[in-house]
């Protein structure tokens, strides 16, 4: 136990922290207990205030303090909502079971919509999927990229890094509308067998 609680920081004070919400999440939704991957997305795309140390994702890389602070609030609403193919959402989340005939000859069979009622939301994505362990070892053996479109069918965002199994954006909506969500297979070997999460907000907007 630290001598005051003002002096603890970094990852000794972040993860239980971060234990604590993602119990608050499987408290309000039990489905989340089974489903790490889901509960993973869902931390990632409601936090808030990323870039504080000035490093924030590319395209390419992740920033140094990943996906920012994190925020209960938005993703206990996120993780109350589980989104379907076929609606729209201001919040919400997927998971499921994805193989190497869950995508066709570029993206995955399932797509989502986030829904921004103005330009001055922001709207966050985040997937994650699994890398393939052994006793010994955990391999990444796919490589999966996340792409946003805008309602005129425009890319607006793209995160395409190949060294996690994550991807994130972040980015402000030029425009109002449905917003299409879709997973690239960039690389998907014929053996890739994994679980999924994938989770999205507009933040501030239409709580």
């Amino acid at each position: 136990r630290p001598p005051c609680a003002s002096s603890i920081g970094g990852t000794s004070c972040a993860t239980p922290v971060a234990a604590s919400i993602a119990t608050c999440l499987i408290g309000a939704n039990s489905s989340l207990r089974t489903w790490p991957e889901g509960l993973r997305a869902i931390m990632q795309a409601t936090a808030n205030y990323q870039q504080a140390d000035g490093a924030n994702f590319s395209r390419f890389s992740d920033g140094k303090d990943g996906t920012g602070m994190l925020d209960s609030w938005y993703a206990v609403l996120t993780g109350n909502s589980r989104a379907n193919n076929t609606s729209t959402y201001f919040r919400g989340h997927d998971y499921g079971y994805i193989n190497k005939s869950s995508f066709g000859p570029q993206f995955m069979n399932e797509t989502w919509k986030v829904r921004a009622g103005n330009t001055n939301s922001k709207i966050r994505v985040a997937l994650t999927w699994n890398s393939k362990t052994t006793s010994s070892s955990s391999v990444l053996d796919a490589d999966l990229d996340l792409y946003v479109y805008a309602p005129n069918g425009a890319l607006v965002a793209v995160s395409s890094s190949w060294d996690n199994n994550n991807e994130f954006v972040e980015f402000t909506p030029t425009t109002t509308g449905a917003h299409t969500i879709k997973v690239r297979g960039y690389n998907v070997p014929s053996n890739f067998s994994s679980y999924f999460g994938v989770a999205f907000t507009a933040m501030y907007d239409c709580l």
